[in-house]
């Protein structure tokens, strides 16, 4: 049985989006946003598993998903990912992905619908890019640089950052720069495992940099 359809373009920027497989209303649209990735060929284009399990998830409830490739994670391009820096543009590409899938997909298949209710969620730097887009979509005014909006045929219903890090200066650069560990008297940041932590500082100060000294 076939729940979904998958489809990639290239528009403004490349996603991949997860269709269920009926003519009827849907609940809705889910938008996605990745974690930080440490290669460019895990973005959900190339179909990661993790990627198939979630689109599979939401489109067999009837809900359509929406996989964008954020800034930088691509074998197309040689930029850097602007990572936590710039959570405005991360954000704009949420709103970039779903007026092209508007366009393209479902005002034709569900061209009786009308509105979309929208539900956006995010896991690592993806979950402070879906709390920065439905901040954004609200309040356009405080976000200078979220320049296209978001069509008027999607209703935003609610939003859920899953696990991620949502506040830079007080606590990533100071978890970065920190002596964190699982055995010191003061847990602050909840360590678990010393070794993870010991491999993703430098590689999370690494994306940050290369963010900050490219843009």
């Amino acid at each position: 049985m076939h729940l979904f359809r998958t489809m990639s373009m290239n528009i403004s920027m490349r996603y991949t989006a997860f269709m269920p497989n009926t003519n009827k209303p849907i609940l809705g649209v889910v938008l996605y946003f990745h974690s930080e990735l440490f290669g460019k060929l895990e973005v959900p284009t190339n179909l990661q598993e993790r990627v198939l399990a979630l689109g599979g998830l939401y489109a067999s409830q009837n809900y359509a998903v929406v996989f964008p490739n954020l800034a930088g994670y691509s074998n197309l391009t040689n930029e850097p990912h602007p990572y936590l820096l710039y959570p405005q543009q991360n954000a704009q590409s949420g709103a970039i992905v779903l007026n092209a899938l508007l366009k393209e997909r479902l005002a034709a298949k569900y061209h009786t619908q009308g509105t979309f209710n929208l539900f956006s969620a995010g896991y690592g730097a993806g979950a402070a890019y879906a709390l920065w887009f439905d901040h954004c979509v609200s309040n356009s005014t405080g976000c200078p640089n979220f320049s296209e909006k978001l069509s008027t045929s999607y209703k935003v219903k609610g939003t859920a950052g899953l696990s991620g890090p949502y506040a830079l200066a007080d606590i990533v650069l100071p978890f970065l720069k920190n002596n964190v560990g699982l055995n010191l008297r003061l847990n602050e940041y909840q360590v678990q495992e010393q070794f993870t932590v010991n491999l993703v500082k430098p590689a999370l100060l690494t994306l940050l940099l290369n963010g900050y000294t490219y843009y």
